[in-house]
């Protein structure tokens, strides 16, 4: 619809009906933005728990070496760039 014709359909409907369409899109948008920033939370927290995983795994590594309990049974499976 373009202006002049919104204008005239707004015209027609009673103000409490404009104010609640309104409240209904902005709570869509509420809504919709939630649902992104709960995606995202939900990506960044498995995504640290990773990150938390492999330092667990690297801080197990370094404490075995560090023991004197690494054995040729044993392989160096440390990160080297």
């Amino acid at each position: 619809m373009n202006d002049q014709a919104q204008e005239m359909a707004n015209a027609r409907r009673s103000t409490s009906e404009i104010v609640r369409d309104e409240q209904i899109e902005r709570q869509a948008a509420q809504a919709a933005a939630r649902e992104r920033n709960n995606a995202t939370g939900v990506v960044l927290e498995r995504r640290q728990l990773e990150i938390d995983e492999v330092h667990d795994v690297r801080r197990h590594r370094l404490n075995w070496r560090r023991s004197g309990r690494v054995s040729a049974s044993v392989p160096d499976l440390s990160l080297k760039d």
